[in-house]
Parts: C-alpha cells; sequence; structure tokens
C-alpha cells in the first residue's frame, strides 16, 4: 500500500503536529506564508503569500513573478496553504524548485476540502468568502494525486483536522453573504463542512524530497 493510500485511510488527528521540528535539521528554511503560521518556524524567511505583486509563487502560467531568493538557497522550502491560493499548481511547484537546494526538503502544509463534490463547492464558496486569495483548495485526494505527479519522493506525511469560527472573515464586504452562506451548508446538513456549529478545516502534511 502507498504513503497516500494508507494516509487516506487513516482518521485524521485533533492534534496538529510540530511541522516546523520536519524541517529544523536544514537550513535556511523558507516559508511561503498562507494561513498565518509562519512565525512557528523559529529563524526562518517569511514570506508572506499574495496573489498579486511584483514577487511571489507564480498565481498561474506564464505569470512572471518569483519568489525574492536565488537558485538553490534554501535547504528547506515550507508551503503553509498556499497550493489553494494559486491556479496553476505545477508553475508554483516549479518555482519552490528553483529556489530549494538538490536533496533539499519541501513541506507542503496544506487545507482540503471534502470529498464530496457537492460540499467541496460550499466549503470552497466558504473559504473564498473568508480570505480574498482562496482559488480552490484540492481534496485530500487531489491533493494526493497533485504530489505524487511532482516527481519528488515523499518522506513523511501527516492529517489532522481542526474546527474554527465559520463566520470569521478578513473581507468586510462579505460579511453578511457568508453568515448566509454558512447558516444554508448547516441547515442542508453539509456535515464535512460544519460541526457543532463550526467550519471543518482538515489538513494534510507531506514533506517531499527535492530531486
Amino acid at each position: 500500500m502507498s504513503v497516500f493510500s494508507s494516509l487516506l485511510g487513516r482518521r485524521p488527528s485533533r492534534e496538529r503536529p510540530d511541522l516546523a521540528a520536519w524541517v529544523a535539521d536544514r537550513s535556511p528554511v523558507l516559508v511561503i506564508d498562507g494561513d498565518g503560521s509562519g512565525a512557528s518556524y523559529s529563524g526562518a524567511r517569511v514570506v508572506r503569500h499574495e496573489v498579486a505583486g511584483v514577487q511571489g509563487l507564480p498565481f498561474h502560467f506564464p505569470d512572471k513573478r518569483r519568489l525574492p531568493a536565488r537558485d538553490a538557497e534554501f535547504g528547506a522550502v515550507v508551503l503553509a496553504d498556499v497550493l489553494s491560493k494559486v491556479i496553476d499548481v505545477g508553475a508554483a511547484l516549479d518555482e519552490v524548485r528553483r529556489v530549494a537546494q538538490r536533496d533539499g526538503l519541501v513541506l507542503v502544509a496544506q487545507s482540503v476540502a471534502p470529498e464530496d463534490f457537492e460540499q467541496r463547492a460550499i466549503w470552497n464558496a466558504i473559504a473564498k468568502m473568508r480570505d480574498a486569495r482562496h482559488a480552490s483548495a484540492p481534496s485530500a485526494r487531489q491533493l494526493a494525486a497533485m504530489l505524487s505527479g511532482a516527481g519528488m519522493p515523499i518522506v513523511r506525511e501527516a492529517a489532522w483536522e481542526a474546527t474554527t469560527d465559520g463566520a470569521a472573515t478578513s473581507r468586510p464586504d462579505a460579511a453578511q453573504p457568508l453568515v448566509r452562506m454558512f447558516t444554508a451548508a448547516a441547515a442542508r446538513g453539509a456535515k464535512d463542512v460544519v460541526e457543532g456549529g463550526a467550519l471543518v478545516i482538515a489538513w494534510r502534511a507531506y514533506l517531499l524530497r527535492r530531486t
């Protein structure tokens, strides 16, 4: 059984693993921060992920934006909830490979949407209202397929779940529609989206080796 299939068949933990420890023996470390967790990687260079600007991960192909880093500069690169905020995952991973050292580590920590198509659409709509940078979160199986085709072997993996205030948003203009969307999701029994009045966030983390 592959690491992907064994992970997908495992019941997720409620405890987030210490992901910083996964890359602690590599230096220097670059964190592309899409979820505000960059500060937990002590000593790392942190770049907030944006979908517009003059530097950063390319949002799509042939977006000319690049990370503010030299070729093969980092011993480890962390993508902290970033792949759901780009359109072309392949272009983003190509840019990560450029700045990672050969045999360096690439840590992907990504929130994933439900496997059910309808619930995945609801989850993504809520996520977009919560954060304007959101494009589309893959399901756990879709993420596994993306990374299995990335050409980087898997070193380690983990799965966990969390819940958060579904009505919280960084977009004041979307506050009222978000509350209506969240309430409707709860009313129609979208159990993979809403649990006990809170938004369900499922996470997957993969530690890859840059070959």
